[in-house]
């Protein structure tokens, strides 16, 4: 058998656990055995066996319950249920195992502040590596062994004093569901069973009922004995139908008198006579040929009864674009020329491209003069080089410029002068400084200036300009020459540099001047452009125009418009056309009112624009109607005199001869149909019958199905009672009950419950009669039992939580033996466990169990907690 063995256990941030780590049998191949955790109560041994259920299955069952029994979701309320001390990093439980002598590790870890979300099956991520190798998916322990324990993991493999207690709340449901291990065998009747009746499942905390196949039938009976009666309705409807047909034949008369009546004289070229058209033999060609042209006469009326008015419409509409083009010809030209006359005849023969290279071309010249504003020889020459395609340049400005050279010539003679002068002694530098600006220094005291120039104290009297000739006459007459030069140079130097400035100032002054000037005249021309273009519309050269020109053409337009009476007595003919027994326009949609032909009232106040547009919009839609009979030649249509009546009785003979043949046709057709509907409720009928058949004959197997099943499962009860009775017998040495019996009740659905043999003949529910000490020996008992029908399952770990809670010494020696010799040797026992875990409190059960354990040779790992979550291992 492939076997499981926990061999470790690492808790991390676990209730009260910040990090742990537990190991069994350590150096020691044989990995079956107790695994016996003592001490103080509140150091951790529950919460380790929590930690194990947890990372098996996703849950700790007992605190889900009792979470959601309390009805509290918030944080405060679920801090601590399952991180330690409330952290914020993972929590993490990791077992070590060995199943099929392959190494399994298995982790689960979870991190949400709301911790209520890892008690949940499955749910907390969970990875499994076995021999190393991640197994892809895996959810629980399930995913491990192959087979489904972690849903019934805590009531299976976990014994502790408060389930033991409850034994008592157990009802007669719950009994079949703990011994489920021994009504195996039978999964294909079970199965055969919940196809049959229908079962109950869980979807995402949700129940799912999932229908079985009785019920189907009885959906489907009831649905197709629904549809039969639809059918004899349908079949009752379509027969009154036929009598009242077979009726209104007798009545139809006259129909070869008619034929004669329909007018030789076709409308359209593709027009048939009536005898030719009830002449078809073939029914769907004749139908379709009548409808159609009945069809084709139908438009054809429409159209004829609107087409005097359409051809009125369509004369006003030329009086009312002659009247709007003399109108807006007056608005937009006449008047405002004879009001602009002399602005528009002073710019019409402008040329506007003419002007926009002028005015480009002075913005040229000014960005160049703002470029030459520098008064130096090259900017001098750039300028003259500018200046000589100006056609008043030898007139204007030649002689100024020839000026500035000579002065630039003279001023490069008195420069070459002046190197045979230079030094470079400092103190003579400074006294040439001083003479070559000492007129300056005079200049400065004439108008009162306080400060020196020089050093900047407010000491500027008579005395310092007298330094100045004191270092003339120091440095004798030889720099007096050299000081007239450099006096001459610098007066050259500022008449050529206030010179230049000068010119060019003029030069951006006369062009600015000259470019405002042409954007006046831009913008004058821009003011008529719209006038220009209107004179454009009616072909009208700008250039030319005068006011007789306009007033000559002004008479040529009137000369195009009817008389008034004629266009009053037009428009009369259309409203009167148009007019219905609303007193509305019919066809002309009202702008004020939604939905709705326009009021003659709202047309009387309409402008010749607004008159043009709504006719505009009727012609369209007339044509338009016209362009989709495109059985008739438009131009003759339009010149032929079409009257309505010959139309109408054509439309009427044709009517005729449909009635006659849709008597005929509808009569044959719903003879069929009746036929048919009378066959198919037969059928239908016989298929009714045959599926209650079948519902009857399944309602019979499931019946039968669960008699088998009640009579298995009764068998299998007594093979559970003797186990149990044994193990309760070991362990409950003293008592007044002679036994406990498990008893198989109902004949169809099964039940099962517990009771208890007082004096060899009462029996009374376990629950109504035991103590809370004699309870937990059931209790024991039943999941000892359970464990035994488990054991040929590859997982046989149990884990018992201080089970011996109000036992006596006496109840508790023959558990501690029980165990003992359950775990000494398969062959010497029933041998149903490779692992239990025990924890106490008691510390005599604690040196009880290892004692016996020792003593007869039985494999024990034991760990003693000293402090919460702190132990020794005892040897």
């Amino acid at each position: 058998m492939a076997n499981f063995y926990i061999m470790k256990v690492t808790i991390t941030n676990f209730r009260g656990y910040k990090d742990q780590k537990f190991e069994f049998f350590n150096n020691n191949s044989n990995k079956q055995g107790l695994i016996l955790l003592g001490g103080p109560n509140g150091y951790g041994k529950t919460s380790f066996l929590d930690s194990i259920e947890w990372c098996l299955t996703g849950t700790i069952k007992r605190l889900e319950k009792e979470y959601k029994l309390r009805h509290e979701g918030t944080l405060k309320m679920q801090k601590g249920i399952l991180k330690y001390n409330g952290t914020t990093e993972d929590t993490v439980v990791s077992i070590e195992a060995e199943f099929n002598n392959q190494n399994v590790v298995m982790t689960r870890r979870f991190n949400d502040r709301f911790e209520s979300n890892g008690l949940s099956l499955g749910k907390p991520p969970f990875e499994v590596t076995i021999n190393e190798v991640k197994v892809d998916g895996a959810e629980t322990i399930d995913d491990v062994l192959g087979i489904n324990i972690a849903k019934t993991f805590y009531e299976r493999h976990i014994s502790s004093y408060e389930k033991n207690i409850r034994v008592y709340e157990k009802g007669r449901n719950d009994f079949v569901e703990l011994f489920a291990q021994f009504f195996g065998g039978t999964e294909e009747l079970d199965t055969l069973i919940k196809n049959l009746e229908g079962y109950q499942e869980k979807s995402k905390q949700k129940k799912v009922v999932v229908p079985g196949i009785i019920n189907e039938f009885d959906t489907e009976i009831k649905e197709k004995s629904n549809l039969q009666q639809t059918k004899l309705d349908e079949l009752k409807i379509e027969e009154d139908k036929l009598s009242v047909l077979l009726e209104n034949q007798k009545t139809i008369t006259g129909l070869d008198t008619r034929l004669i009546d329909y007018p030789e004289k076709k409308l359209y070229s593709n027009e048939q006579t009536a005898s030719y058209l009830y002449s078809i033999s073939n029914m769907d060609e004749r139908n379709e040929q009548i409808n159609q042209q009945i069809t084709n006469l139908e438009k054809l009326k429409v159209v004829t009864e609107t087409k005097s008015i359409y051809l009125s419409v369509k004369e006003f509409i030329v009086y009312l674009s002659n009247q709007i083009r003399l109108d807006m010809f007056r608005e937009n030209v006449l008047t405002p020329y004879i009001l602009n006359e002399e602005e528009i005849n002073k710019i019409k023969n402008i040329k506007t491209q003419i002007l926009e290279y002028e005015f480009s071309d002075i913005n040229a010249k000014l960005v160049n003069f703002q470029k030459l504003k520098n008064p130096n020889i090259q900017n001098l020459k750039s300028l003259t080089e500018t200046l000589k395609s100006f056609a008043e340049y030898e007139a204007k400005y030649s002689k100024e410029i020839d000026i500035f050279f000579s002065l630039y010539e003279r001023g490069k003679i008195l420069n070459e002068k002046l190197e045979f002068y230079q030094t470079q002694n400092k103190a003579i530098q400074a006294l040439r400084t001083i003479i070559d600006h000492i007129d300056g220094f005079q200049e400065l005291k004439k108008k009162n200036h306080k400060n020196c120039p020089l050093c900047g104290s407010d000491d500027f009297s008579n005395e310092n300009l007298e330094v100045g000739i004191i270092a003339r006459e120091t440095i004798g007459q030889h720099e007096n020459d050299r000081a007239i030069i450099q006096k001459e140079l610098f007066n050259i130097q500022q008449d050529f540099q206030n010179g230049y400035n000068s010119l060019i100032q003029e030069l951006i002054k006369n062009h600015e001047t000259k470019k405002d000037e042409i954007q006046q005249l831009m913008n004058s021309y821009n003011s008529y452009k719209t006038f220009f273009i209107i004179l454009n519309q009616y072909k009208l050269d700008h250039e030319k125009i005068n006011l007789q020109i306009l007033l000559n053409f002004e008479v040529k337009l009137a000369e195009k418009l009817v008389t008034n009476s004629t266009a009053e007595s037009l428009e009369r003919s259309i409203l009167n056309g148009l007019l219905n027994q609303h007193n509305l326009l019919e066809g002309i949609p009202s702008k004020i009112v939604k939905s709705s032909d326009m009021s003659i009232e709202e047309y009387k106040v309409m402008d010749f624009t607004e008159k043009r547009k709504i006719f505009t919009a009727y012609k369209d839609f007339w044509e338009n109607q016209l362009h989709d009979i495109d059985f008739i030649n438009k131009d003759i249509f339009l010149e032929d005199n079409i009257q309505i009546d010959t139309i109408v009785l054509r439309m009427g003979i044709l009517k005729d001869i449909l009635r006659v043949i849709s008597q005929n046709d509808k009569i044959k057709q719903l003879s069929e149909n009746v036929n048919k509907l009378k066959e198919r409720v037969q059928s239908e009928n016989i298929g009714l019958r045959s599926l209650e058949a079948q519902h009857i004959f399944f309602k019979k197997t499931l019946r039968d199905l669960k008699i088998l099943q009640t009579k298995y499962n009764n068998e299998i009860v007594q093979q559970i009672n003797g186990p149990l009775k044994k193990i309760f017998k070991r362990l409950n040495r003293h008592t007044n009950i002679d036994s406990i019996n498990l008893i198989s009740e109902g004949l169809v659905n099964h039940k099962v419950s517990l009771s208890a043999t007082f004096d060899e003949e009462s029996e009374i529910f376990v629950a109504n009669a035991l103590s809370a000490g004699q309870l937990s020996i059931v209790s024991i008992s039943i999941f000892l039992t359970i464990a035994m029908g488990q054991k040929n399952l590859p997982f046989r770990c149990y884990f018992m939580d201080d089970p011996i809670q109000t036992m006596d010494d006496l109840n508790i020696l023959s558990f501690v033996d029980l165990l003992r010799s359950e775990l000494k040797s398969e062959d010497n026992g029933i041998g149903f466990f490779d692992q239990i875990f025990i924890t106490t409190c008691d510390e005599n059960l604690e040196k009880l169990i290892q004692h016996k354990m020792k003593t007869f040779g039985v494999n024990i790992t034991h760990l003693h907690f000293s402090n919460y979550g702190e132990y020794q291992v005892q040897t």
